[in-house]
């Protein structure tokens, strides 16, 4: 019987500083990038995109190690596609020992950075220091993304939303 997809030649153990070739088969650890061949494409991800579509609050909950963070790129991508504007927050990327104040300032700069607002959103989080932290977040994320009529569709996707148990305050 022969193979549906062909391995490449080189090396399958190969471990990465950053992400990945999305042409590369085998990947040890971590997620898969979107166009990853050897992604298996789930009912998950079709149901998951369409929620978004329509604007629904959708959370993904299952055991370590299944694909969520895989899943979550795949759609952010295909929303990207689309023309959405999608801001992906991992929230270990954002840090355990912080002070609340850090804590909501790293979300709203990793909104910014990858929907290109820094600039904007840095100046909102600075001019509205009177505001608590969480307020101030979803404030920046109103009166600055969702007032600009060519960002068009915002979706922001949370993984690894457990380290939020870890954190030094109630988030």
């Amino acid at each position: 019987m022969r193979p549906l997809r062909q391995a490449p030649r080189k090396a399958p153990c190969v471990t990465y500083d950053a992400e990945p070739p999305a042409d590369r088969f085998f990947v040890t650890g971590g997620s898969l990038t979107p166009g990853a061949p050897s992604y298996v494409v789930r009912r998950a991800d079709g149901e998951l995109v369409d929620a978004l579509r329509r604007g629904d609050f959708c959370y993904v909950l299952d055991s370590r190690q299944v694909g969520k963070t895989s899943l979550v790129g795949r759609a952010a991508a295909r929303l990207r596609d689309e023309g959405a504007s999608v801001a992906v927050l991992d929230l270990t990327a954002v840090g355990r020992n912080v002070t609340l104040e850090q804590w909501y300032g790293g979300l709203l700069a990793s909104i910014a950075r990858q929907l290109h607002a820094q600039e904007r959103m840095d100046r909102y989080w600075r001019e509205h220091e009177g505001i608590g932290p969480v307020m101030r977040l979803f404030s920046a994320i109103r009166d600055v993304l969702l007032s600009d009529p060519q960002a068009g569709r915002l979706v922001v996707l949370v993984d690894e939303i457990d380290v939020v148990q870890s954190l030094p305050f109630s988030a």
